[in-house]
């Protein structure tokens, strides 16, 4: 049952998740994740990994909120949407 859910948030909030406005400042950026969070049931541990690896290519790096900030939103997108295909 829970797994279900969570599915369904993935499905749900994809494309909510894809219109986030502009990433004007680290703020909007922790915004946008927390959100994400939210609509997936998970804790940010979970949840900000697969983010870090898609965005910057590694398992460490510098901040995510101001990685994502710098990479700006369409880049940031774009590495998203690569790492969430090549995750299946």
């Amino acid at each position: 049952m829970r797994e279900q859910r969570r599915e369904r948030g993935r499905a749900e909030s994809r494309e909510k998740r894809l219109d986030i406005g502009p990433l004007r400042g680290t703020a909007r950026v922790l915004e946008c994740s927390e959100q994400l969070c939210d609509d997936l049931g998970e804790r940010p541990r979970t949840v900000y990994l697969p983010i870090r690896v898609a965005a910057t290519g590694s398992r460490v790096s510098p901040g995510l909120y101001e990685s994502l900030e710098l990479l700006g939103k369409e880049t940031s997108l774009t590495r998203l949407r690569a790492g969430a295909e090549a995750a299946g």
